[in-house]
């Protein structure tokens, strides 16, 4: 009997490493939850400092980057997570925000690869992430 297709991307995501970037603790913990579940190796930070140094350590596949955080937007820590040059540098960044229709006013000159809006959808983010990331559980 052949696989389920959602077997075959759970086991596809397996292992991949993902950081979650939200201020928000509820939005963080529930990301975490259902992200690990659906196979992914989840880290979570809570401000775009926090990001930007787990980032220079450790290799992502894909980023979900809160926008609206205090002290540093999403825009600037995914701007600087893409300077540091390291192999994170080339993840997968996911823009989340409830405003998304405000998104196209803002132009293109920003280091965000797509938006989702907030709440996010497990589906269509898990569709987005898997499209990012190989067979062997590492970015395209």
């Amino acid at each position: 009997m052949p696989a389920r297709s959602s077997e075959i991307e759970r086991k596809k995501m397996s292992g991949s490493q993902l950081l979650v970037v939200d201020d928000e603790e509820v939005n963080r913990d529930v990301m975490y939850a259902l992200l690990s579940k659906s196979g992914f190796k989840v880290t979570a930070a809570a401000f775009g400092a926090e990001a930007i140094s787990l980032a220079s350590k450790k290799r992502f596949c894909s980023i979900l980057m809160d926008i609206d955080m205090p002290e540093m937007n999403g825009f600037e820590a995914a701007r600087q997570i893409r300077q540091l040059g390291g192999e994170s540098s080339s993840a997968l960044i996911i823009g989340m925000t409830p405003r998304l229709e405000q998104i196209d006013t803002l132009g293109s000159d920003f280091e965000i690869d797509v938006f989702v809006g907030k709440p996010f959808s497990l589906p269509k983010t898990i569709r987005l992430l898997s499209a990012a990331i190989d067979n062997n559980g590492r970015p395209r």
